[in-house]
């Protein structure tokens, strides 16, 4: 996906553009976001390839061929930050001010939610900007992150803001934790063990309550079942592919 102008656009389907962020299961989700299956270096390096092909580029005085958005390759979350750029020495006018303009304030929004998450701060601006948003989890919660932050002699007071981004960023802590990685066939015995505890809690649950308090446990019953069926079609679906 790329972040354009503060819009969030498929590079896999080039049809879904401006595409809406969501938070749930304490996940960042982006809505329509098409994601491909891969099991092997080739198949990545191809998808990759296919999103560089579309994603937005200009020229500036500074770069012939300049990052117009931010691109998020969500493998490992790979992110190419567009660099930040001032107007007069890139010489951009008309939409490729507007893209500057843009770029710069989603990068001031990432410097000051470092600064925010550095200090410890009980609120974190994360809905400011499309970008932070997305790598909140990233910045924040269960991942191990690596930054490579770049700088040039041909900018005193870029090199400057970029190295004191770098130790605000030093001073982030996240929580990594290891992630449990099932296969779908794994997923179904799990559910169907869930299933199986709530169907036992059903049927001593009639013995004891009331009908309203029945009607919570039979709608959790029904969504285990609605899972466990899901699972089981896309399991179907992988043996047919075998």
């Amino acid at each position: 996906m790329e972040i354009y102008n503060e819009k969030v656009n498929d590079l896999l389907e080039p049809q879904n553009n401006n595409l809406k962020i969501r938070e749930g299961d304490g996940k960042i989700v982006v809505q329509r976001l098409k994601e491909e299956l891969v099991a092997d270096t080739a198949k990545v390096m191809s998808l990759l390839k296919r999103g560089q092909k579309i994603r937005r580029i200009g020229e500036t005085n500074l770069n012939e061929r300049s990052s117009r958005s931010h691109t998020i390759f969500r493998l490992l979350n790979l992110v190419d930050l567009a660099g930040s750029e001032c107007a007069g020495l890139a010489g951009t006018t008309g939409e490729r001010l507007k893209e500057g303009c843009a770029i710069n304030q989603s990068l001031f929004q990432l410097s000051q939610v470092v600064a925010q998450l550095s200090e410890g701060s009980q609120f974190v601006n994360f809905r400011d900007s499309k970008l932070t948003r997305i790598l909140q989890c990233s910045l924040s919660g269960n991942a191990h992150t690596l930054i490579i932050c770049t700088v040039t002699p041909a900018s005193v007071d870029f090199t400057l803001s970029t190295l004191g981004f770098a130790s605000r960023a030093k001073a982030v802590k996240n929580k990594p934790q290891v992630n449990e990685v099932m296969s779908d066939g794994t997923l179904i015995k799990k559910y169907a063990r869930q299933l199986e505890k709530l169907q036992a809690e059903l049927k001593a649950t009639k013995k004891r309550y009331a009908c309203h308090e029945l009607e919570a446990v039979e709608s959790k019953l029904e969504e285990q079942e609605r899972l466990n069926s899901e699972l089981q079609q896309r399991l179907n679906v992988l043996m047919k592919l075998k």
